[in-house]
């Protein structure tokens, strides 16, 4: 299994919200993942920034599972 970090969009019309999203890579965009990571608001806040948040730790163990150097599950899988 192949596993992606991408964007999957919410949000209204004309008013995009993303949340940073590790799936596999044959699932489509606002498909199942395997675990929500952040978020990006593409719309500038009041001091005109955009926003982002990242869960640093998740992302370090996934891409250290995905690298071989970490622990890997049971089932033999990447991403618990």
């Amino acid at each position: 299994m192949v596993v992606r970090l991408r964007l999957s969009r919410f949000g209204c019309k004309n008013r995009p919200f993303y949340r940073v999203m590790a799936a596999n890579s044959r699932s489509p965009r606002d498909g199942k993942h395997l675990e929500v990571l952040g978020y990006y608001n593409p719309l500038p806040g009041q001091d005109g920034g955009k926003r982002m948040g990242l869960n640093f730790e998740r992302v370090k163990e996934g891409l250290l599972e995905i690298m071989g150097l970490g622990i890997i599950n049971d089932e033999g899988k990447g991403w618990n």
